[in-house]
């Protein structure tokens, strides 16, 4: 089990809204890859992103192994189209969970 902090980032979504790692999470598991999903694949992204919803600034959310797991790939497959210190520091972040 892993448990991910939700930390509150300076990177902005929405003006005055304050978000943290959770709302990084939630973008990268929602990242398509090229060709698609499979519903097995939905399915399991699904389970993890239901973590996410109402994590509050500072919470610890808790991760089973394989949705940790499937969080850090669909991380690592993320692609952004904009450079900020909070994307580096989070995945940053899950290296070093994943090390834990």
């Amino acid at each position: 089990m892993k448990k991910l902090e939700n930390k509150e980032i300076e990177l902005e979504f929405e003006k005055d809204k304050k978000i943290g790692f959770a709302d990084l999470a939630t973008v990268c598991l929602n990242q398509i890859p090229e060709g698609g999903l499979s519903p097995l694949e939905m399915s399991k992204r699904i389970g993890v992103l239901g973590k996410f919803n109402t994590a509050k600034i500072g919470a610890k959310i808790e991760l089973e192994d394989a949705q940790f797991e499937i969080l850090k790939q669909c991380a690592d497959a993320t692609r952004w189209r904009l450079i900020h210190k909070d994307i580096v520091e989070f995945n940053d972040y899950l290296e070093k969970l994943n090390t834990n």
